[in-house]
């Protein structure tokens, strides 16, 4: 039982009281050839941080990637503290034009799904700018260099549960150089931009699925044929029991 303020969190708090990390701080990185890992960039659901993930990236650390993982600052965490020490709070303007049907609220939600695929693919370009020393001054840089080294510069992979699904599948439309794969968990497909729905949901796709798509909140007109694709890197997309079981 959670403590009374958080009560109605608990379904989202108590896998943390579950979850075991055999970390080793600051442990030397293993030897081996350069440029042998890919690059993970993982980005958390709404109200999400980094944190709550941190069973999924020290596992995927662990079986051989080099993974980053961030909080974003759209206001769609629980809270963000900023270098400088301040706080991005959480925005709870959005939710105040619910119902989730809403088409505003929707929109809300997709320009900021677009400011969150920014963010994934900033911290992708940075990362492969310091692992070829086109960046290296500061001290961040030159804390990452010695993990970056063994990363693949063509093997990029971008990740997300909920909201961070739909923003990994929209960084990959946006800038398709920089990705190889997506993996997407239970992808909040109506809070992504029209073209990406499009690019994701083609029709040839679509056929023979038991599941289809019905433009929940509105504002997503997928009859015109795509003139773009997500299909053209790989793609895992898993969605749970109790996505389908709701309907989203």
């Amino acid at each position: 039982m959670g403590l009374t303020l958080l009560k109605n969190l608990d379904f989202f708090l108590h896998p943390l009281r579950l979850a075991t990390l055999p970390v080793v701080a600051n442990a030397p990185i293993v030897d081996g050839n350069d440029n042998t890992l890919p690059l993970v960039v993982f980005s958390h659901g709404l109200s999400g941080m980094l944190d709550i993930y941190s069973y999924q990236t020290v596992s995927l650390a662990a079986n051989g990637s080099v993974v980053l993982t961030l909080t974003h600052t759209d206001g769609s965490a629980s809270v963000v503290a900023q270098p400088d020490g301040k706080f991005v709070p959480h925005d709870n303007s959005v939710i105040k034009l619910c119902p989730l049907e809403n088409v505003q609220y929707a929109d809300r939600r997709r320009q900021q799904t677009e400011y969150r695929a920014q963010e994934l693919l900033k911290a992708a370009e940075y990362l492969m700018d310091v692992k070829n020393k086109r960046q290296g001054g500061d001290a961040l840089a030159q804390t990452l260099h010695p993990y970056l080294r063994r990363v693949r510069s063509d093997h990029t992979v971008f990740m997300g549960h909920s909201f961070g699904g739909a923003s990994a599948l929209t960084a990959s439309l946006r800038h398709p150089g920089t990705v190889k794969a997506v993996i997407a968990f239970d992808p909040v497909v109506d809070w992504m931009s029209r073209d990406v729905a499009q690019a994701l949901l083609l029709k040839e796709r679509m056929d023979g699925l038991k599941h289809g798509y019905t433009d929940y909140a509105g504002g997503l007109d997928l009859s015109e044929p795509s003139k773009k694709t997500l299909h053209d890197q790989h793609l895992l997309i898993m969605n749970s029991g109790d996505w389908y079981n709701k309907n989203w």
